[in-house]
């Protein structure tokens, strides 16, 4: 009815108009559909800022929040370990001190070459908390391909496991300035000794720093 007749008597009008061009609907129809249906925008209730000092609108502000209301409550279950989020919120931190005592510094790349786990949860969540961007790693990928990535990332630090690093050519090993292997001895007696002045210190990410670098098969033309 009506919208055919807004059809026929634009396009006798103006008969130079293409149809995409010719608008059949009526004003409050235009309204309803257009501005109506696209109005979205909604305010986001954030929790407040903890006592981790991260801004709250970062995951690890998030993550903070959730871990302060519900402590006890399952955060990872894994083949190697079942967290709750006390026990990730401290493991995560330690991690997170211990790279930013490695030189990890806010809007730094950190690599993490770890099978899923829960120690991936625990060392994803540690680049953020350093304020640093993760950068995951396949260790199955050719070698050639992750050293592209490691020398062109240039990550701080390469966080992984004593399996996964035995699976990298030994000549990416030498790509990155540091390593921290998350099954070794050493690495526990030094997230041990991490102090609780440590932890508050770790600056955490902006609203706007990068969150994690991947490499797509189309994103580098390699």
């Amino acid at each position: 009815g009506e919208r055919l007749a807004r059809l026929l008597t634009t396009g006798v009008a103006e008969p130079a108009t293409p149809l995409t061009r010719i608008d059949i609907l009526a004003p409050d129809e235009h309204d309803r559909l257009v501005t109506g249906f696209n109005d979205t925008a909604r305010t986001l209730e954030l929790p407040p800022v903890t006592e981790s000092g991260f801004a709250p609108e970062t995951i690890a502000g998030l993550f903070a929040a959730r871990a302060a209301s519900t402590p006890d409550r399952p955060a990872v279950i894994g083949e190697d370990a079942e967290l709750g989020y006390a026990e990730l919120d401290d493991r995560s931190s330690r991690l997170a001190a211990l790279l930013a005592a490695r030189g990890v510094r806010r809007g730094d790349v950190v690599a993490v070459a770890v099978p899923r786990s829960a120690a991936l949860t625990v060392a994803l969540l540690a680049a953020l908390k350093a304020g640093a961007a993760y950068l995951p790693v396949e260790t199955d990928y050719p070698a050639e391909r992750i050293a592209y990535v490691l020398g062109d990332a240039r990550p701080a630090v390469l966080v992984t496991t004593s399996q996964a690093l035995a699976a990298l050519p030994e000549e990416i090993k030498g790509t990155v300035r540091s390593l921290v292997v998350l099954d070794d001895l050493g690495t526990d007696w030094e997230l041990a000794a991490v102090a609780a002045e440590e932890i508050r210190a770790l600056p955490g990410p902006l609203p706007q720093s990068p969150a994690y670098v991947i490499y797509t098969s189309g994103s580098t033309g390699r």
